[in-house]
C-alpha cells in the first residue's frame, strides 16, 4: 500500500476544513439523499505502547488474533488458531480464557467476531459452526444460535436483539435472530442496491456480503456498505434514517487500490476487505479500519459529519500497526494486536491540531 497519497489528502483535507465547514454535495455517481464526510481540524496519533504481551509470553500464548473487543475494564481477544476467548487486563495481565476447540456447547471452530451483547455480556461469532455464542462477564458459556447466513459480521441491540450481517436476504443488509428464527432488518437503500460507484472489473474480487454491523451509544445501528463505501444509519424500527458517504477522493483512492492487488495477485485473490473493523465508541462516534500509509482508520462523528484520522506513532518501527486489529471503546487508549506475530500492544491516543503531526 502507499504511503504518501492517503496522508497527503488527510493534510490537505484538515487544512481546507473545520468543524464548521458544511459538507461538500454528493459527486459519487450513486444518487439519492447522501451526505458526505469532511475532514476534521485534527488526528489522532498513537503514542508508543506502554503495555506488551508477546507470542511467547509465559502468562499465556496466542496463536492469532481474529478480534478484540474492549468491554468495560476488560479487553476480550478471538484466539483463531488455539480457539478460545482470552480476557485481559489493561495491563495485559491475562484474567482467563474461555471455550476451547470442539463441536460442543461453548467450543469453537474459528471464532471469528466479537460483540457486546446487553449487559456485561459477550456474543461470538463462529462462521465454522455458522453460530452465535453468548457468555457471561465471568466467561460462563450462556447459550448460542444457530445462524443460516453467510455471516461476515455480528451486532447486538437492546431492543432489536441480535444483527447479523449475511446473504440470506438479497434485499437486506441484516438478519435479525429471535425466538421465532430469521428474518430480514436493514433495508438496502435504492441508490446503493445498483452498487454504481464499483468498476464492473472489482465485482469479482470484492465481497459481496462482507459488510460490517455496529450499534452506536444511541441505539442507531449502522451498516459499512463495502462495495459503495456508504454508511447505512437505521432506526431500531428498521427505518432507514440516513446515508453517509466517504470523502470521494478516499472512496476512489480505495476502489483503486483494490483493483490494483486484483490485478497483482489474480486468480489467488480471494477477497479485498476495504474496511476490516467498525466500532462504536462512547462518545456516539464510530471507528472504522481503513488502512494505507501511516492511517490505521478514521473515527466517524454522524452528528458533525467529520472524519478524523488515526494514525501510527512516529517512526519505523510501528509500521506493523498497519496489520493490526484494533479495540478500543474511546479515543483516549487502545488495544492493537498484531495480526501476523499475535502480539497485543496497549497504548495511549493524543488528539493533534492540524499543523502539529
Amino acid at each position: 500500500m502507499r504511503a504518501g497519497p492517503r496522508t497527503a489528502w488527510a493534510v490537505s483535507m484538515i487544512a481546507a476544513c473545520t468543524a464548521s465547514d458544511p459538507p461538500p454535495p454528493d459527486t459519487s455517481g450513486v444518487g439519492g439523499s447522501v451526505v458526505q464526510f469532511v475532514a476534521a481540524s485534527g488526528a489522532y496519533r498513537i503514542q508508543p505502547p506502554r503495555a506488551r504481551l508477546g507470542q511467547l509470553d509465559d502468562r499465556v500464548s496466542l496463536g492469532s488474533i481474529t478480534d478484540i473487543l474492549v468491554l468495560d475494564d476488560r479487553i476480550f481477544v478471538a484466539d483463531g488458531l488455539d480457539p478460545r476467548i482470552v480476557a485481559f487486563d489493561w495491563s495485559l495481565n491475562p484474567v482467563r480464557a474461555s471455550g476451547r476447540e470442539g463441536d460442543g456447547p461453548g467450543e469453537f471452530r474459528f471464532p471469528r467476531r466479537l460483540t457486546a451483547a446487553g449487559e456485561r455480556r459477550l456474543a461470538v461469532l463462529d462462521p465454522g459452526m455458522a453460530r452465535v455464542s453468548y457468555f457471561d462477564s465471568s466467561g460462563e458459556f450462556n447459550d448460542d444460535i444457530t445462524i443460516t447466513a453467510n455471516a461476515s459480521d455480528i451486532a447486538h441491540h437492546r431492543s432489536v436483539g441480535l444483527l447479523v450481517s449475511g446473504d440470506v436476504f438479497p434485499s437486506h443488509y441484516l438478519l435479525r435472530i429471535d425466538s421465532t428464527g430469521s428474518v430480514p432488518f436493514g433495508i438496502i437503500p435504492e441508490n446503493l442496491q445498483e452498487r454504481g460507484g464499483v468498476p464492473r472489473e472489482l465485482e469479482r474480487v470484492l465481497p459481496r456480503h462482507r459488510n460490517l454491523v455496529t450499534v452506536a451509544t444511541d441505539g442507531r445501528i449502522y451498516v459499512l456498505d463495502q462495495q459503495q463505501l456508504a454508511l447505512v444509519a437505521y432506526e431500531s424500527t428498521g427505518e432507514i434514517a440516513e446515508t453517509l458517504l466517504f470523502p470521494h477522493a478516499l472512496r476512489e483512492r480505495e476502489l483503486q487500490e483494490a483493483n490494483e492487488a486484483a490485478e497483482a495477485l489474480g486468480d489467488r485473490l480471494i477477497s479485498i476487505e476495504i474496511a476490516s473493523e467498525l466500532r462504536p465508541l462512547d462518545d456516539g462516534r464510530l471507528f472504522v479500519r481503513m488502512t494505507s500509509g501511516d492511517t490505521l482508520g478514521y473515527v466517524l462523528d454522524p452528528g458533525t459529519r467529520q472524519a478524523t484520522p488515526l494514525l501510527t506513532p512516529v517512526g519505523p518501527d510501528w509500521t506493523w500497526m498497519r496489520r493490526g486489529t484494533i479495540g478500543a471503546v474511546n479515543m483516549r487508549q487502545l488495544v492493537i494486536g498484531d495480526s501476523w506475530e499475535a502480539e497485543l500492544h496497549a497504548a495511549e491516543i493524543r488528539f493533534l491540531e492540524a499543523g502539529r503531526f
